[in-house]
């Protein structure tokens, strides 16, 4: 049961691949787009899609990240490498297309209302809060060699209230699923993975109070690793 399973999410993968992302025409002296990596079932029940790991027995998603910056106001906790690293808590090698390519086979549960616009002061109004069927807990282990096997922590205590000092809410974490732009998905495009300061073009975003200011959240100081530190990202779906 649990092959054929798993043969039906490689099917629904392969559909959603052959589907694709509209890409720009290369010029011709590039050289070709490398293949596209495939998806491995790597125990059973784990399948990995380029360096990305889902569990489907544990409904979780893993991949590793490094910290990007410990000081500045942040806007987001995690960006690709190419994105808006000059306000993400950490930075990732990974490809968002890849990683939402998991998170459908594993039925992750998008929230599907629209984001809502700037109000007149220029701050986008926080959406009602998620059913729990939309939030996803989001966790990170230090993967430093001098630690002994620390274990997992909510990102949420990385993350602090500059006016305040006090910790983000805990799970504060819901999946919007970033959006299509002529035929793009803009998440892979922009890098914005998971967002601290609502936007429609994160993969995750904060639901919580203060997501609509982006003048309030710092890395909490003298908890979050140095700056290059390896971290893996478990993402825990309802």
């Amino acid at each position: 049961m649990f092959f054929r399973q798993n043969l039906i999410l490689v099917g629904a993968f392969c559909s959603l691949m052959a589907y694709g992302m509209a890409q720009p025409e290369k010029p011709a002296e590039k050289e070709k787009a490398p293949a596209k990596p495939a998806l491995k079932m790597v125990a059973p029940g784990v399948l990995e899609l380029d360096h990305i790991v889902l569990d489907t027995t544990k409904k979780e998603v893993r991949f590793k990240a490094v910290v990007n910056q410990i000081t500045q106001l942040i806007e987001y906790a995690i960006v690709h490498k190419d994105g808006k690293t000059h306000e993400s808590l950490l930075r990732t090698e990974i490809s968002p297309f890849r990683l939402q390519t998991l998170l459908l086979l594993a039925n992750a549960n998008k929230y599907l209302e629209k984001l809502p616009e700037f109000d007149a002061e220029g701050r986008e109004q926080p959406p009602a809060t998620p059913p729990p069927k939309h939030r996803i807990q989001i966790y990170v282990k230090d993967l430093r060699p001098d630690l002994n096997d620390p274990k997992p922590i909510p990102l949420a205590n990385w993350i602090q209230n500059a006016d305040t000092g006090k910790l983000m809410q805990g799970e504060p974490w819901m999946y919007t699923g970033s959006r299509i732009y002529e035929g793009d998905f803009v998440a892979e495009l922009e890098g914005d993975i998971v967002a601290v300061y609502l936007t429609p073009n994160a993969m995750f975003n904060s639901w919580v109070p203060g997501n609509n200011n982006d003048e309030l959240w710092i890395p909490t100081p003298k908890v979050v690793p140095p700056v290059d530190s390896p971290v893996e990202v478990i993402l825990k779906l309802p």
